[in-house]
């Protein structure tokens, strides 16, 4: 996508005029409107593409993104590819220039590993908001590990490994999981394993200030120990039970699946 200005002129500190049972027509000639009542709100925007066909399925995959929201797409396909929009506001049009320029993705694949990393430049003069959302698409079987710092963390459709962590807002991830490791340290955290899912290893996940809301079979075997400010689990579990924390196994026990939040924790089935 080739970059753009778009150029909205806005006028302030006009007066309005009203009349009872009227309307009067306004001469904005008869005011002294100065160089500082008129400030002109840009918008710059672009994209920024990158592939990675060389990535073979099931190994390591690492992406970091600290701009924006994050979205992973795990599909049946091969290679990486990645996106990085950009959306710049402020009044410095050279500012704004020299930062959507500076805007850039970066991914890597080989038959050992692969990722994607982001560049961005800080702002400059004159830039009041930024909005920069990276989408990535990858195999279904993965091992992905995914690092965010402000905007939202979105994992669709994996087969294997998730680990995530943001510093801002929440977690969603979603797929036939056998692993994941999540952290949100202010936002929520919510996971929906798939009819076929079975957690094999050990997964834990962890909300700082938010809640968690996990959705898996009925028929999962795991070792479970949740705790929030209140724990909701429709499992049938074999263990110890309280408002607060819920530890024990789920049918015959298994791997080790820790949840922890500020907030609630509820654990239901996808019949429900």
């Amino acid at each position: 996508m080739r970059p753009s200005f778009a150029l909205l002129s806005l006028l302030i500190l006009a007066p309005t005029a009203y009349a009872e049972d009227s309307l009067l027509d306004i001469d904005l000639g008869d005011f002294d409107l100065d160089e500082a009542s008129v400030e002109e709100s840009l918008t710059y925007e672009g994209s920024s593409t990158d592939s990675a066909p060389d990535y073979t399925p099931g190994k390591p995959v690492s992406i970091t993104h600290y701009g924006g929201n994050i979205t992973v797409n795990c599909t049946d396909r091969s290679g990486i590819d990645a996106r990085l929009d950009y959306a710049l506001e402020g009044t410095n049009r050279a500012s704004m220039k020299r930062m959507g320029d500076g805007i850039g993705v970066r991914a890597w694949g080989s038959s050992s590993s692969g990722g994607v990393s982001t560049r961005i430049p800080s702002k400059g003069s004159g830039i009041s908001s930024s909005s920069i959302p990276l989408a990535v698409n990858l195999p279904k079987s993965v091992r992905v590990t995914v690092t965010g710092k402000r905007g939202w963390i979105t994992v669709r459709g994996c087969t294997g490994t998730v680990k995530a962590t943001t510093a801002q807002d929440g977690i969603f991830v979603s797929g036939e999981l056998t692993k994941f490791e999540l952290t949100a340290s202010k936002g929520d955290i919510e996971i929906e394993l798939s009819e076929s899912a079975k957690l094999a290893s050990t997964s834990k996940a962890y909300a700082s200030t938010g809640k968690i809301s996990l959705s898996m079979p009925l028929d999962q075997q795991i070792r479970l120990d949740a705790r929030g400010e209140s724990v909701e689990v429709s499992h049938i579990v074999d263990g110890n039970v309280t408002d607060t924390r819920v530890t024990g196994n789920i049918g015959e026990g298994g791997p080790s699946l820790s949840l922890t939040a500020k907030g609630a924790v509820k654990v239901s089935s996808d019949a429900e």
